[in-house]
């Protein structure tokens, strides 16, 4: 299947590429999260994003869209778009592309990949090295491999979590 893609398509997704790669080794927080933003992550206010993320998306703009004041530590994967490149599989149905979306509050632990199509709810914390293969709802504490609940924030933690 020949699909036309106009040349400007690939110069801006170049662009992404090389404003991701230097984002994703920049020491400086606030420069990092500009970076991010220029290259089509939708981040809220308050974020952070550590250094070593990473975010496939194709470069499309808004697929991965993430929370005010949410919280992603080092070598984190959210991966809207998944598929087998030249491999023989790729001419079977396997390509996922769909919207990663992270809530508000939300803490992301060092090495949590979160796949195509996973909305987490806000206030949740996904626990280290956690695989997230479906919606989590908000307030959960998310571990393991396949990422399952094993807690409440609002339990967990004895507090009340402002709505």
């Amino acid at each position: 299947m020949n699909t036309i893609i106009p040349k400007n398509s690939y110069i801006i997704s170049g662009l992404k590429a090389v404003i991701r790669l230097i984002a994703a080794h920049c020491p400086i927080p606030w420069v990092r999260m500009l970076l991010y933003r220029l290259s089509g992550i939708s981040i809220g206010k308050n974020a952070f994003i550590n250094m070593n993320v990473v975010f496939e998306d194709e470069y499309i703009s808004n697929t991965i869209i993430i929370g005010d004041r949410t919280a992603i530590a080092k070598n984190a994967a959210l991966i809207a778009s998944s598929h087998a490149n030249n491999s023989r599989l790729a001419d079977y149905p396997t390509s996922k592309f769909k919207k990663i979306i992270v809530g508000n509050d939300v803490w992301i632990g060092v090495g949590v990949v979160v796949l195509p199509g996973v909305t987490i709810g806000k206030f949740s914390i996904i626990g280290a090295n956690a695989v997230v293969t479906k919606d989590v709802e908000p307030y959960s504490i998310v571990t393991g491999i396949p990422g399952t609940k094993t807690g409440d924030v609002r339990d967990k933690f004895k507090v009340f979590v402002d709505e």
